[in-house]
């Protein structure tokens, strides 16, 4: 058996270590600290998590060491009572000095990534700043100037953002930006169409840190606010309609407009693939009433609700089903759930004559009796 000096297995376990992670610290002071307890806490993606109170020395002098995953940086954040005193980047092996007051005033050295988020919330304090003092000078005399310039500071402010996030997208610093609040009703990336800006920076992320939580967090909030876009535009069209339009792909990948649906009577109907139920109401509720009622101005949009494409590309082809099929592959996530409030599937609605009829007909017997009242 060979034998292994105790240094050379201290080197090894190192460079293990060191492959899957790294021990991190962030030592420093914070000026004036006083007897308030001083806490690090984690950002959860969308609340903080205590790790640990600081023992800051009366010089003001503090240590501290966490373990931070190779590829998965962590936003940490040190709390004196209930006020941020400094926010920091981590990457696995960062060694990271604060140096902090109890106002908030805090410098970092020894990461790139804490410096710029550093940055990021500076320039957001100053406009808020700005933007505080010119709301407080609103008086029913100015009040048209005033407002024209809140406006004028917001936009600007918005497009610095935007040339920010772009500039450095492969930064974790702009996730904290996509998420700054002028107040609670009032985000600074606030409209739907900011979406697409979320999930091009997710992309971007993702090719750095395919496993952050924090990228897979951004890109969850993108698709989010792409539903919602493409809900609102849906609701918009649906004013000169009676009825929310859906366009979505078919087989081909092309979409498909309900709107486009030429018939007296369009039965709208929403299923899902995996359910043997469903897969055998196409067969034995569906093409019976579609071949009956085809030639007498029938049409049919089937809506499938699952992620699984190929699962519903195949039944479609596999049971030849000839009427209009589409599917977008997000599941439940889909924005027509929400549009036509589908809480159970299948699920029938019915657009006649161009407007929404109350029937939600869902046996063969119930649909039969439905068109032949309906296409005589």
């Amino acid at each position: 058996m060979r034998s292994f000096s105790p240094i050379i297995l201290t080197v090894a376990a190192a460079a293990v270590l060191s492959s899957c992670g790294g021990r991190t610290s962030i030592s420093g002071s914070i000026k004036d600290c006083g007897d308030v307890p001083v806490t690090v806490r984690l950002l959860d993606v969308n609340k903080y998590k205590t790790l640990d109170t600081l023992k800051v020395k009366k010089d003001g002098s503090f240590s501290y060491k966490m373990d931070v995953a190779k590829g998965q940086p962590e936003f940490v954040y040190l709390f004196r009572g209930d006020a941020n005193v400094a926010a920091v980047i981590l990457n696995a092996g960062d060694k990271v000095k604060i140096s902090a007051d109890t106002l908030g005033n805090y410098s970092v050295e020894g990461s790139k990534e804490s410096e710029m988020l550093l940055q990021a919330n500076k320039d957001f304090q100053d406009f808020m700043s700005r933007f505080s003092s010119t709301a407080s000078s609103l008086t029913v005399d100015n009040a048209k100037e005033v407002r024209a310039d809140l406006s004028r500071q917001y936009v600007d402010y918005y497009r610095r953002c935007v040339k920010y996030v772009l500039s450095n997208s492969k930064s974790l610093s702009v996730i904290p930006v996509f998420y700054q609040k002028i107040n609670d009703n009032f985000p600074v990336f606030g409209q739907a169409s900011d979406g697409m800006l979320f999930n091009a920076i997710a992309d971007s992320l993702s090719t750095v840190y395919p496993d952050s939580r924090y990228v897979a967090a951004l890109r969850k909030e993108a698709g989010n606010r792409k539903n919602t876009l493409e809900m609102n535009e849906r609701l918009r069209l649906a004013g000169s309609l009676s009825y929310p339009d859906i366009e979505l792909p078919g087989l081909d990948g092309k979409k498909v407009k309900l709107s486009s649906l030429e018939g007296k009577v369009v039965l709208v109907n929403f299923w899902t693939a995996p359910a043997d139920g469903a897969k055998l109401y196409n067969m034995d509720v569906l093409k019976p009433v579609y071949d009956r009622f085809k030639g007498k101005g029938l049409a049919i949009y089937s809506v499938n609700i699952d992620t699984d494409k190929a699962l519903w590309a195949n039944i479609v082809k596999n049971q030849g089903l000839e009427w209009t099929s589409v599917c977008d592959g997000l599941g439940t996530a889909s924005p027509v759930i929400t549009m036509y409030n589908v809480k159970n599937l299948p699920y029938n609605c019915f657009i006649v004559n161009g407007e929404m009829s109350d029937s939600h007909a869902l046996t063969l017997p119930e649909i039969t009796a439905f068109l032949n009242k309906t296409l005589r």
